[in-house]
């Protein structure tokens, strides 16, 4: 299949410089209990350079991106010594993601004559904003309804996400590429009980 017939090379880096702030805060009472506080902020910009050098000229391109990537959390942890322990944990975090060859500018298997893979050379990167939050408690006196559990919660809002659009003709042949969608969002919830 001479379509499917190609010799490239893809090319990638990926730098993340950025700057780190953290504190811990600790309060102990000796043989009664131990509170500690940890705060963490992270600053950094992503530099993604990608490149793209093909026997196809259609999939020749070179692409450069930043992108600034904040994330923090806030930690504490209650130690009852003797008693139980509980943690709480909330962050905040974000990510980049690209748009890849297969994406951008696939090679299309001209034997399938009723689905076509196309690119989409317009495609921006998406940008994901996550909430996340964390709760542990554990019990060193045995209880007889629950001795452990853990919660975590996590939320997310995606701008310029990726998702397939599917176009059939009148003869049922279908197309297929990628677009950018905005206002995707999810909510994950876990739990554990010992």
């Amino acid at each position: 299949n001479p379509y499917l017939s190609n010799t490239g090379r893809y090319s990638f880096i990926d730098e993340r410089p950025g700057i780190k702030f953290e504190r811990t805060f600790t309060q102990t009472l000796t043989n009664r209990f131990k509170k500690v506080l940890y705060a963490y902020a992270e600053l950094r910009e992503q530099f993604f350079f990608q490149r793209n050098v093909s026997e196809k000229d259609f999939q020749n391109f070179r692409r450069n991106y930043a992108t600034f990537l904040p994330k923090a959390s806030l930690n504490y942890r209650n130690d009852q010594f003797g008693d139980h322990e509980i943690t709480y944990e909330i962050n905040y975090s974000t990510f980049s993601d690209y748009p890849t060859l297969s994406r951008l500018a696939p090679l299309v298997d001209s034997a399938n004559i009723f689905y076509f893979q196309r690119g989409n050379p317009n495609l921006k990167p998406s940008y994901k904003n996550e909430f996340g939050f964390w709760l542990s408690y554990i019990s060193f006196v045995s209880s007889k309804v629950v001795d452990n559990f853990k919660v975590s919660i996590r939320a997310g809002v995606v701008n310029n996400a990726f998702a397939d659009s599917t176009i059939y003709d009148q003869a049922g042949r279908a197309e297929n590429y990628t677009v950018n969608v905005n206002g995707s969002k999810y909510l994950t919830a876990n739990g554990e009980f010992q």
